[in-house]
């Protein structure tokens, strides 16, 4: 330390034990940059000389200071060195020339000092605001006030709080100031808005999405007698459940028929989901619905099955989109499901071909609880749409010689609806490719082997009649256009 002479030693007791003498004089330090009256701005070097010539190494702590010296903060720390590259754009800023940069450099003795003329470094934005709590998608109901958690971080001013965190919605406004911050919220969607404001009015902000719940959902049961095939005595469930007014959107659906102690779940999409219960005996069936925000309806009914009775599961099966006559059938198409456990046998199968119009595909599902129920089938109609028409639109008619410039216009007509041509034109004598091919595009053009508007017609090996059409090989039999002769 700087003008320190002795240093005593003592015992554990805080008994004097003797003193050591320092000698030598203390490190002499000169800061070369910064100069006095400069902007810090960016990645800017730091630089001091020592003169000690009697030390063998020291070591070179750098400390910073924004209040002209009132409080320093270290920033590095150099041994055997006299540069520390310092980026100042993570440093805090000052309001005019009172940062300091300060070197305190020691030889293991004595140490030595020198503080910079006042600069200034440039003040900063905010460079982080986070929403800790809610997170994007959350729901609960308006009746529970909402936890608001957020940070945010300014290099000048350190972490925000208070009044420097204002929230807000994009449907109340302005909600409040701080972290945490409890407020109630009106039923419906919400864009939660932390704005971070530093001390010089510089903003950063952040966004969440919630859903607040109003009234619960509602649940209804109705059961109707029903005959089947094998029964009188059988009953048809109906269970529905619908959001009430700002209620959140239902996420769960579900019954039971054991009085609450196992529940299967219902498709959404498919409310009111009409079924015939199955077993026998005193039944309590119970249906239940949540919403996104974690309220819940719940409706039951008490029945008296004598004979077990056996349903026909409902089969959903979407109408397929269009495919193309060169796609095979696949999951995407085939994709019906059921309520209940089962295989389903698809005609056509997986892998089929199908030719273009509108074909029929059917299922036949087979329940694998054969006791409650029935096998079911269902139907769907697909569009199945040729990938391209082409024709040629230009040809000689009469005999051409060998070396003769042959010109052949071919029409390209798109029939998938998908605005693009399928495969590649080739012109050939239904045998061998006579040196003409090109990609298949929309409308009318020349096809040529090299870009010229004629190829030559080159069939010297071939006997006496040959006739050129379009090949395109995404279909399995090619199209014969026009007859011509060579000779």
């Amino acid at each position: 330390m700087t003008g320190v002479s002795q240093i005593a030693v003592k015992d554990p007791t805080g008994t004097s034990v003797g003193n050591i003498t320092l000698v030598g004089a203390s490190p002499k330090v000169t800061i070369n940059s910064p100069t006095g009256g400069i902007s810090g701005i960016g990645l800017q070097t730091i630089a001091w000389a020592i003169q000690d010539p009697p030390a063998s190494g020291f070591t070179s702590r750098i400390l910073y200071s924004i209040d002209n010296g009132n409080n320093w903060s270290q920033i590095g720390e150099i041994t055997n060195g006299t540069t520390l590259v310092v980026d100042f754009a993570a440093l805090p800023g000052t309001s005019g020339l009172t940062a300091l940069i300060r070197i305190l450099v020691s030889d293991g003795v004595n140490t030595g000092s020198a503080t910079s003329a006042p600069f200034s470094v440039a003040k900063k934005k905010p460079t982080a605001v986070s929403i800790d709590a809610p997170e994007t998608g959350f729901s609960q109901p308006a009746a529970d006030p909402i936890q608001l958690l957020g940070s945010a971080y300014d290099p000048d001013d350190g972490f925000l709080s208070g009044t420097q965190l204002q929230w807000g919605s994009n449907v109340q406004g302005a909600l409040g100031t701080g972290s945490p911050l409890s407020v109630s919220l009106r039923p419906g969607p919400h864009t939660i808005t932390l704005t971070a404001t530093d001390s010089d009015g510089n903003k950063l902000t952040s966004t969440t999405d919630v859903f607040i719940g109003g009234a619960a959902p509602i649940v209804s049961v109705t059961t109707q007698p029903i005959s089947t095939s094998n029964s009188a005595n059988c009953f048809r469930a109906t269970i529905g459940a619908k959001i009430r007014a700002g209620g959140a959107p239902l996420t769960l659906a579900q019954f039971s028929l054991d009085g609450g102690n196992t529940y299967a779940s219902l498709p959404l999409n498919q409310l009111p989901y009409s079924f015939v219960v199955p077993g026998t005996g005193v039944i309590k069936l119970v249906a239940t619905a949540y919403d996104s925000s974690g309220q819940s309806d719940a409706q039951s009914v008490w029945l008296t099955i004598p004979t077990a009775c056996q349903d026909t599961p409902m089969i959903t099966w979407p109408t397929p989109a269009a495919i193309t006559d060169s796609t095979p059938l696949s999951s995407t198409q085939l994709d019906a499901t059921a309520p209940v456990a089962g295989v389903f046998v698809y005609t056509p199968p997986t892998g089929t071909v199908l030719s273009a119009g509108f074909q029929t595909l059917s299922v036949v599902f087979t329940p694998t609880d054969n006791l409650d129920h029935l096998p079911a089938s269902q139907s769907v109609r697909i569009l199945v749409k040729h990938t391209t028409s082409a024709k040629l639109v230009v040809a000689p008619d009469g005999p051409i010689s060998v070396g003769t410039a042959l010109k052949l216009t071919a029409k390209i007509t798109d029939l998938s609806g998908s605005g693009v041509a399928s495969g590649d034109i080739v012109f050939c004598d239904l045998v061998v490719n006579i040196g003409c091919t090109g990609s298949a595009v929309l409308g009318t053009a020349q096809i040529t082997s090299a870009g010229l508007a004629a190829i030559t017609c080159a069939w010297e090996l071939a006997p006496t009649r040959c006739r050129p059409f379009l090949q395109r090989n995404l279909l399995t039999q090619p199209l014969v256009l026009r007859r011509t002769h060579c000779r």
